[in-house]
């Protein structure tokens, strides 16, 4: 049976060899108040699992304002135990700030994260046993 997480992504999405689970926080563009909402049943549904996960990150078409990468950060520091590998995937400019962000709040070690705008690159390094 599927699994599916409250973004609608697979919960043990299956890729080359290896497993990860997507979350898909994209296409909310300035909607901050329902990326919120879903934020708090994934990080729900995260903490739920014992175990650590490789965990792709679709921020597509979604407006980080400082208003959200600071809820982002809090959300990255709640599921950080949860966290064995991350990739995050969106337009240059908003990896960046998203890439300042984790920085400056130390969500999550930098080196357990990828950013990149290319999923299919990011699914490829989550699989994979580089850092």
């Amino acid at each position: 049976m599927l699994n599916y997480g409250p973004t609608g992504a697979l919960s043990e999405y299956n890729y080359n060899g290896g497993v990860f689970h997507g979350v898909h926080y994209g296409d909310f563009h300035g909607d901050s108040k329902a990326l919120f909402e879903l934020i708090d049943k994934e990080e729900e549904f995260l903490l739920k699992s014992p175990e650590r996960k490789r965990i792709l990150f679709d921020l597509y078409y979604t407006d980080l304002t400082q208003e959200v990468l600071d809820y982002l950060m809090k959300h990255l520091l709640v599921i950080s135990s949860r966290i064995y590998k991350i990739a995050f995937a969106a337009e240059p400019k908003e990896l960046r700030k998203l890439k300042k962000a984790i920085r400056k709040s130390q969500a999550v070690p930098l080196g357990c994260c990828m950013f990149g705008t290319d999923q299919n690159e990011d699914k490829s390094w989550l699989v994979s046993e580089k850092f």
